[in-house]
């Protein structure tokens, strides 16, 4: 990824911003360690210390992310890798969060990133992860809409990669993207989710088509899940 992604992307900042469906899982204690893997232009990590943590870290392998943090009083970390950084921090974070950053890792280096992730996790410690989902109704075009994304998952492949470096346990959250929603929203939602679900399995039976079927069936536009040791 070089200096200039978040400018050729039209990234930009726009404050302290972090969905409610992560802030659910933030440690109640607001001195554990966090950690912001990939935290670019650090929307979250600064939300994260706008509600009051003290103990807030993010680390990029982008210079501009760096410096732009900086600007913003927040500790910043540019790193080569993830398993380099991991070397020398283990056991010692409570939550790390990983936001939009696994589908720009090549496949060769996924499962050893994950396992780096998890060595830094204390014993009680929770990863969030987050990804865009290859089985949403833009899937495919998340493959190629960001030009650096080296690969999409689905509920079925994030659990083979996390349980492949160890992870024990794994939790999707939010699975139909409602949980930001005003009762009455969050219902007509859930409604024509279920008509959008008999649709697909209709013309999977007419096509002869079909999904892995222990793998949960998730449409939303991203993956949202919590994984533990």
């Amino acid at each position: 990824m070089n200096n200039n992604y978040f400018e050729d992307r039209g990234d930009k900042y726009f404050g302290p911003f972090m969905q409610q469906f992560i802030i659910d899982f933030l440690p109640k204690d607001k001195n554990k360690k966090i950690l912001d893997v990939g935290c670019g232009l650090c929307k979250h990590l600064s939300k994260i210390k706008e509600l009051g943590y003290t103990n807030v870290k993010g680390i990029d392998v982008s210079d501009y992310a760096v410096e732009f943090g900086a600007t913003l009083g927040l500790e910043v970390e540019k790193i080569t890798s993830i398993s380099d950084y991991a070397k020398n921090h283990k056991d010692e974070y409570d939550f790390v969060l990983m936001a939009h950053v696994l589908e720009h890792l090549d496949k060769n280096i996924v499962i050893e990133t994950l396992s780096s992730i998890r060595d830094m996790l204390t014993s009680s410690g929770i990863f969030f992860i987050i990804v865009p989902n290859a089985q949403s109704n833009t899937g495919c075009y998340w493959a190629y809409e960001d030009f650096t994304h080296a690969t999409l998952y689905t509920a079925g492949s994030l659990m083979y990669v996390t349980r492949s470096a160890g992870f024990k346990e794994l939790e999707f959250v939010d699975m139909d993207s409602t949980r930001d929603l005003k009762p009455f929203r969050r219902f007509m939602k859930r409604v024509f989710l279920k008509i959008y679900i008999v649709n697909i399995k209709f013309w999977n039976r007419v096509t002869d088509s079909h999904f892995f079927v222990y793998s949960p069936m998730i449409f939303s536009f991203e993956l949202k899940a919590v994984v533990r040791k």
